[in-house]
């Protein structure tokens, strides 16, 4: 068993284990003081079904470009558990000009070792026949506020040319997931989250914090 699998073993484990117990609390406006909350239990279901509706091939890389949300978390969860590997991209503000920011994305994104790109529905359909992989729409509760900043209709931006040479898109088999800059123009940059500086990581935070089993 590699590391990876044997990390994603403790994972899926770990959250068996404290099926009864609150590990995640997501915060959205404007119930700030009403947090949603997920047990090991609803973590793992809710996570694993969402990621089910996602496959790629082993080892592929989805693109989340997705709000502040409860899927967003457990989507990441569960594309980690299924062996995929997610990379985050920065969801834009409301500042940004949503027509070039689409056409801006076609350039972006197009070049990147992808297998899927999941984002909210409009956004789904009005990048789907610009860019050079699958396209999935996720609904989420807050989709319609969230997407009236994008007008409805295709992206007509064309990639000229797609540099992706052969075998670039094989993630090491250390990596868990991607975690992008922001930024709406150039080349889009991510640092990979690995199996062995994410544990280190989050001992370290563990230690400096003093995180007890309490909190």
């Amino acid at each position: 068993m590699s590391a990876r699998s044997e990390f994603c073993r403790q994972l899926r484990d770990t959250l068996v284990a404290n099926q009864n117990k609150v590990l995640l609390r997501v915060v959205l406006g404007p119930n700030f003081d009403k947090p949603l909350e997920f047990t090991g239990a609803s973590l793992l279901s809710q996570a694993e079904d969402l990621a089910a509706r996602f496959r790629t091939r082993d080892r592929g890389v989805v693109l989340l470009l997705l709000p502040h949300s409860p899927e967003l978390f457990l989507l990441q969860i569960g594309l980690v558990l299924n062996g995929q590997i997610p990379g985050i991209l920065a969801w834009p503000t409301s500042r940004v000009d949503p027509e070039k920011y689409q056409r801006n994305l076609v350039h972006q994104l197009g070049n990147l070792p992808v297998d899927l790109l999941v984002t909210l529905p409009r956004l789904a359909e009005n990048l789907a026949d610009a860019l050079p992989y699958p396209v999935a729409g996720l609904a989420i509760e807050s989709a319609a506020s969230v997407e009236r900043m994008f007008p409805a209709g295709l992206v007509i931006e064309q990639l000229t040319e797609r540099n992706i040479r052969l075998g670039e898109s094989d993630a090491s088999e250390d990596a868990l997931f991607l975690q992008f800059s922001g930024g709406t123009t150039g080349a889009q940059k991510a640092i990979v989250g690995e199996r062995c500086s994410s544990v280190r990581r989050t001992v370290s935070h563990r230690g400096c914090r003093s995180i007890t089993i309490w909190d």
